[in-house]
């Protein structure tokens, strides 16, 4: 079995849960357009996606670790606003 039939095999399971996404459905999942995501993957900032005929499969578990990771950095960016935007404490 060659690496780009274990890739068909897993990108279509016949429990009906795929581990990919293609682009259209992460388009949706993040709620933009399939050209955002063309430009995310084509700058980099998309996990590398495997090539099936005309669609691209990206991993569904390297989006939920980029998702998790750009939340992460999204909260430690709000607390530090909130600390920034609280009045300092005064020197007795």
């Amino acid at each position: 079995m060659t690496t780009d039939r274990r890739a068909a095999d897993a990108a279509h399971p016949t429990d009906g849960a795929s581990p990919f996404l293609t682009i259209a459905q992460l388009a949706d999942r993040w709620h933009t357009t399939k050209k955002t995501i063309y430009n995310l993957r084509s700058a980099g900032k998309l996990p590398p996606g495997i090539r099936r005929g005309r669609n691209v499969l990206i991993p569904l578990a390297a989006i939920t670790a980029k998702e998790n990771a750009d939340l992460a950095v999204e909260q430690s960016r709000a607390a530090e606003r909130e600390r920034q935007m609280r009045p300092a404490a005064r020197a007795a």
